[in-house]
């Protein structure tokens, strides 16, 4: 009687054992691996804070005496771009809007030049409401400048918008139903931080995605985690 017993609580046991597995195994079963949902959580951060941009190279040396020129490039620029338009000598913003225009499809902007020196000059706009040319200058030595390349880089006002906003209406506009944290690093300094901590003992899940931001032209990290 005994041995019937122990027997029949032993088979009991394993039973319930095996059922709770089977159970805890169909419910994991229907969770979204950690690493979409990281994915996923990045794509959607990063497609916020990010803006089509348009960047053109173009070359030149000055053959004649140093001084001022005013340089122009012919093109067409894609819908609500022209008056964003920045200007990169040899690395160097021009950040006075007076020594830059547009005037229909053509960006002019002055610069100084010396004699025999050559130059590298970046060109990039992108759809975003801010104005960057609005000087009065007439056209004088055309550039011809490489092909516009399509990008995607990090606008500061929108890094601001995001800021700005309650967590609660950052998961709802980018439908985030969980847990998260995204910072925004520049320099080696967070500069920006959304979401919570995750907790102590915990195995996180980072994704780390490089960029560059359009106003300043710093590079940026924009680094996700879950758990």
């Amino acid at each position: 009687m005994n041995i019937d017993w122990i027997i029949a609580l032993g088979l009991f046991l394993v039973v319930t054992a095996w059922s709770f597995t089977f159970y805890i195994g169909f419910f994991n079963a229907g969770a979204e691996p950690l690493g979409d949902v990281l994915d996923s959580i990045s794509d959607k951060f990063i497609g916020y804070l990010t803006t089509d941009t348009y960047v053109m190279h173009a070359n030149y040396t000055e053959s004649l005496i140093g001084r001022e020129r005013t340089f122009y490039v012919d093109m067409d620029f894609p819908e609500g771009t022209n008056l964003t338009t920045k200007i990169y000598v040899d690395g160097t913003l021009i950040s006075d809007t007076k020594e830059c225009e547009i005037q229909l499809n053509q960006i002019l902007f002055n610069t100084t030049v010396t004699k025999f020196a050559s130059y590298q000059f970046v060109i990039k706009f992108q759809n975003t409401s801010d104005t960057y040319c609005d000087g009065a200058l007439n056209t004088e030595t055309k550039l011809k400048p490489s092909v516009k390349e399509k990008k995607r880089l990090v606008t500061q006002a929108k890094i601001d918008n995001m800021d700005a906003m309650p967590i609660e209406h950052i998961k709802a506009n980018l439908s985030i139903n969980r847990d998260f944290r995204v910072e925004i690093e520049t320099n080696n300094i967070i500069t920006n931080t959304f979401g919570v901590l995750p907790p102590n003992s915990t195995n996180v899940y980072v994704k780390e995605v490089y960029s560059r931001i359009f106003d300043t032209d710093n590079r940026v990290l924009i680094r996700t985690m879950v758990w």
